[in-house]
C-alpha cells in the first residue's frame, strides 16, 4: 500500500493518507505515534514477504 504523511499544521498532528483507498488510514496523532504505528505496519509487511519468500524458495528447490 502506498502511503502518504500529511501533517496539519494548527496542532502539529500526523496521519497517514493512502493512495489505494484515497482516505486517511490512521487519526491524527502526535508525529511519535504515528512513526511508531507505521514501523510497525512496515515491520509486519516485511514479516510477510520474507515468509513468503522463503515458502516459495522451498517450492523451488
Amino acid at each position: 500500500m502506498a502511503r502518504e504523511l500529511h501533517r496539519r499544521k494548527k496542532d502539529d498532528k500526523y496521519a497517514l493518507w493512502s493512495t489505494i483507498v484515497d482516505d486517511y488510514v490512521t487519526d491524527w496523532k502526535s508525529k511519535e505515534e504515528i512513526e511508531k504505528e507505521w514501523l510497525e505496519d512496515l515491520i509486519k509487511d516485511a514479516k510477510v514477504k520474507v515468509k513468503s519468500y522463503m515458502q516459495r524458495i522451498d517450492k523451488e528447490v
